[in-house]
């Protein structure tokens, strides 16, 4: 059974990713003509979309990785060995 605290942690991942889901259809910029910097603002909220992304990725597997996988993959069990 998992400790509270890592389920906690697990569930307010889930609601970061449907979060992130919502804000990956950008209804926002498809009207804007403006230019940031020499950049258009719908490559600008892409370039920080994918960049929230891959930090949201990050602390994932850094925080609510589950124990069992590392225990099973380091345990050798149900591998091909030898490959």
């Amino acid at each position: 059974m998992s400790k509270p605290a890592s389920r906690r942690r697990r569930w307010f991942f889930y609601g970061l990713l449907v979060i992130l889901f919502v804000f990956h259809h950008d209804y926002f910029f498809w009207d804007w003509h403006i230019v940031i910097g020499g950049i258009p603002a719908g490559l600008v909220y892409d370039m920080l979309y994918s960049s929230i992304c891959a930090f949201t990725w990050w602390m994932m597997v850094r925080f609510a990785w589950p124990d069992e996988l590392e225990e099973f993959a380091d345990s050798g069990e149900g591998g091909k060995e030898g490959l």
